[in-house]
């Protein structure tokens, strides 16, 4: 979960994630600092340029989903993260839906490759 803090005074520290995880019958919580913004971009560009294709299930282009950037361990950040820096990407006009998949779950590529 990403939280943001709010201040009357002065500058708000940098947001950061809580993250909750369960091993062997133990919960623990914890802190951890978010990647800047512009980090997280390049690294997501970067994996929908290199990562293999997945197939289209029309004829368009094939390319990368949202779940195999995850699925890859590339990149250690949250599936939200992942979409917010997608979704500046294609505001940006560096990566588009190139075509679905099964589920109609979108594929991007990276635009002018």
């Amino acid at each position: 979960m990403r939280v943001t803090v709010q201040r009357k005074d002065g500058e708000p520290p940098a947001p950061f994630q809580i993250v909750l995880t369960e091993e062997d019958g133990r919960v623990t919580l914890t802190a951890k600092n978010e990647q800047s913004t512009d980090l997280t971009e390049t690294q997501v560009l970067n994996l929908i340029g290199t990562m293999p294709k997945e197939p289209a299930t029309e004829r368009g282009q094939d390319g990368v989903s949202i779940t195999a950037m995850l699925a890859s361990g590339r990149i250690p950040v949250s599936e939200s993260v992942v979409r917010r820096a997608v979704r500046s990407l294609e505001t940006a006009k560096k990566v588009a839906v190139v075509e679905r998949a099964d589920k109609q779950k979108k594929l991007y590529g990276v635009i002018g490759s």
